[in-house]
This record gives structure tokens, C-alpha cells and sequence, in this order.
């Protein structure tokens, strides 16, 4: 059994909440579910990811290494989705501009400008 970026989703959010209802709500889930995907989880894996105590929830020493290690990829994840809708709405990306001296002088100033007004997000350097 592979932990799977879902599984580690819901491991932050109950670490996070300490509640198996309020990480469900918050991913979007029933409670139920979210119960049996990391009952099943613990179960392949041959470890408890939580102590289940009167009324708190709490990570035990697999689930807080799974939930540390765990949002950095959720991080990367986020800024991958990020980057990627800058780079399909010309927010980001590289152009490379190249051109002799004359040229250089004539029409790249110009067109350097007009580009930076239809694409003003995009970084300059």
C-alpha cells in the first residue's frame, strides 16, 4: 500500500483539527469516509497514525512524521498548481529577445515596451 497524496491531505487535516468531523468537512468529505480511509491506511501500513482518546485526536509518532514530511509536498503541490495557471495566463515564462545592434537599437526598445504593457505581470530583468 502506497500513502497516496490524498492520504496525506487527510492526515494534515486531522492533525490539524483533531476531529475526524471537522478534517471531513474541510476536505470535503463525509466523516465515515475519511474514518475508513485511514483505518484502512493503518491498517496496511501495520501502524496507528492516531490515538483516539476521549473527545481529542492525536497524531502518534507515524502520523506526525506523515504530516511533517507530508506538507512540504503539499506546498510543492500548491505552487505547482500555481504556476502553472500564471504560465497559461502569460503572468509567467521566459522570453528570450535577440537581435543584432541596429536592429537592437531601432526596434527592440519598442517592442520590449509594448510587450510589457500586454503582459505587466510577467518579471523583467
Amino acid at each position: 500500500m502506497h500513502i497516496t497524496l490524498r492520504h496525506i491531505e487527510q492526515i494534515d487535516a486531522l492533525c490539524r483539527y483533531g476531529n475526524f468531523r471537522l478534517a471531513a468537512d474541510n476536505l470535503c468529505i463525509s466523516q465515515p469516509a475519511l474514518s475508513r480511509s485511514i483505518l484502512t491506511l493503518e491498517e496496511r501500513l501495520g501502524v496507528k497514525l492516531f490515538d483516539r482518546t476521549r473527545g481529542k485526536l492525536l497524531p502518534t509518532g507515524y502520523g506526525a512524521l506523515i504530516q511533517q514530511r507530508g506538507q512540504k509536498m503539499l506546498r510543492e503541490v500548491q505552487l505547482l498548481h500555481r504556476d502553472i495557471s500564471m504560465l497559461r495566463g502569460g503572468e509567467e515564462g521566459i522570453i528570450h529577445i535577440g537581435c543584432g545592434p541596429f536592429p537592437g537599437e531601432v526596434l527592440a526598445g519598442e517592442a520590449i515596451g509594448r510587450f510589457n504593457k500586454l503582459y505587466p505581470k510577467v518579471p523583467s530583468n
